[in-house]
């Protein structure tokens, strides 16, 4: 998946409110610098920002003060910050030269849009935050070169310019000619993580959440036991708490073919109960904990309730095998295998993959 994730949305929106609220943070204009291509092609980072402020007496987390900078990259944000204006740069990059951050890991001619942050940078990044909230997907347009450089257009993913992009999950340049100019728009869908419905709340869950709200997920926790979902460790941002089971949470999450569930309640009834509501809904990802033998006792029950698995979506023991056997390490286990499912990957190392030399 190369599109951009949507806490990364998330991320620039509650920096620039940092921004905002910070004195002595002006001096000139914060500038948003997006990775567009390598070598003239969108790069699996295509699509990556970061926030540049032109003084360093403003320190946050991801924020980058030009005045740590130096060279072309600097000259090109100090001019967009001065000007007002949006730029392409053109940067040539060793292999181990950091950009927006971060080093490539491949030599070559580096294009990044500078822009400044200003009312209308910060309408469009709020509108897709807002698509996101809905769990709606959008393609970002980005005028990289042309007449209106910098003008940024939200689509729709079921737009037929961009449906491709979208469903192919890849960033894309598209090329054109406008009253005899050249034109080139960037083009980067924003796919909703999907929704997730935790059921339990011993620490896996808890921890679970946590995660799964840092990744972006819409996240739904319930447990029908009174009193259950309070406490300190509950107080996660964006993580709806559900005082009930199946129905309740249903009605309040609306699961849907991109919501994952995880049931984690520890209570044979209570996960016979989750589990028939949640095999016969859209979900893509049902996961289980739990012994095997007690695994295929519930299966049995289920069958007999009209309620088995559809290929692929059924999970038990959720988890990739890690070796997990703490709370913090099974819940870490338990969203990698929610990642992987979606992105339809099986897990395994990324090492076996590639044919390179294994661990002894």
């Amino acid at each position: 998946m190369n599109s951009i994730r949507p806490q990364e949305v998330l991320d620039i929106l509650e920096l620039l409110r940092a921004i905002d609220s910070a004195a002595g943070a002006g001096g000139g204009h914060t500038v948003l610098a997006t990775f567009v291509t390598l070598n003239g092609s969108a790069y699996s980072r295509s699509g990556t920002m970061a926030v540049f402020v032109p003084t360093a007496g403003f320190s946050a987390n991801g924020i980058i003060p030009v005045t740590e900078l130096e060279g072309a990259l600097r000259r090109e944000i100090d001019e967009v910050s001065a000007s007002g204006q949006s730029r392409l740069a053109a940067l040539d990059l060793a292999e181990d030269d950091p950009v927006l951050g971060f080093g490539l890991g491949a030599p070559g001619r580096v294009e990044v849009l500078l822009e400044p942050v200003d009312a209308r940078l910060r309408e469009h990044m709020s509108a897709v935050r807002e698509a996101l909230s809905r769990n709606e997907g959008v393609v970002c347009g980005l005028e990289i070169e042309g007449p209106e450089l910098g003008r940024r257009i939200l689509h729709r993913a079921d737009e037929p310019d961009v449906r491709e992009c979208y469903v192919e999950i890849s960033p894309e340049v598209v090329e054109s000619s406008v009253a005899g100019r050249a034109q080139r728009i960037f083009l980067c869908p924003v796919h909703p993580m999907g929704k997730a419905m935790i059921f339990g709340s011993g620490p896996v869950a808890a921890i679970l959440c946590r995660h799964l709200a840092e990744l972006g997920f819409s996240v739904f926790v319930a447990d029908s036991r009174p009193g259950r979902l309070k406490g300190p460790e509950w107080g996660v941002p964006r993580v709806a708490l559900i005082e009930g089971g199946w129905e309740q949470a249903r009605a309040c999450a609306q699961p849907d073919p991109e919501t994952s569930v995880v049931v984690l309640t520890c209570s044979y009834a209570l996960d016979l109960e989750t589990l028939q509501g949640a095999l016969k809904s859209p979900a893509s990802y049902v996961g289980l904990t739990g012994p095997r033998q007690r695994t295929q006792r519930l299966l049995a029950e289920l069958s007999a309730l009209e309620a088995q698995p559809r290929p692929g979506v059924f999970f038990a023991p959720a988890g990739l095998d890690i070796g997990a056997d703490t709370p913090r390490e099974t819940a870490l286990s338990i969203a990698a295998d929610i990642l992987a499912a979606r992105s339809g990957r099986r897990g395994g190392r990324q090492s076996s993959q590639r044919g390179l030399p294994q661990g002894h």
